[in-house]
């Protein structure tokens, strides 16, 4: 009975090390319905359907990461290309809150926001960068629009935007309301 306990107690030690060191890969295919809203308008609120279909690296500690397709349907450019996270882009990397979504390929690619994201994309917030005509674009914090996944009306967006920060995000008390 010792031995089965140890041998028990080594094998959770080794896939914890395990977890610890490695990613796990999930597979990701879904569909999550969001809404979009601005900051400055309050009656603004649109749905948006965004499709994530990709890998997804989950770390127990360190920095999740994903590699894959991310579209908007309310947007006409990312559905034709589609938010491609190839080799010749780098992988969406959860550092400071979030990272950049570029769609094209490297050099030629088009800024499209910056998503800050809660584990699996369970929720997530899409801020909508206006295009600076270079390739670049930058967000607007008077006025400028958020995708908001895990909400079906503007005031279910403003409780995920409350539980995010980024360095990107204005505070909330910013937002009107």
């Amino acid at each position: 009975m010792k031995k089965r306990y140890k041998a028990l107690i080594g094998a959770a030690v080794i896939v914890l090390v395990c977890l610890l060191i490695f990613p796990v890969p999930v597979k990701i295919d879904k569909t999550v319905h969001a809404v979009e809203v601005a900051i400055d308008d309050d009656s603004f609120c649109a749905p948006v359907n965004v499709t994530i279909s990709g890998t997804y690296r989950w770390r127990l500690l360190g920095k999740d990461s994903f590699r894959g397709d991310i579209s908007f349907d309310a947007y006409a450019l990312t559905v034709e290309n589609a938010l491609v996270q190839t080799d010749s882009i780098a992988a969406l990397t959860q550092q400071d809150g979030g990272d950049f979504l570029d769609y094209g390929k490297w050099m030629d690619s088009q800024m499209f926001g910056y998503m800050s994201w809660k584990p699996f994309f369970s929720k997530f917030v899409v801020q909508v960068y206006v295009p600076d005509g270079n390739g670049g674009g930058e967000w607007n914090d008077s006025d400028g629009h958020c995708i908001v996944g895990g909400a079906e009306s503007r005031e279910g967006a403003l409780k995920v935007l409350k539980r995010f920060s980024n360095i990107h995000l204005p505070p909330y008390e910013n937002w009107t309301d």
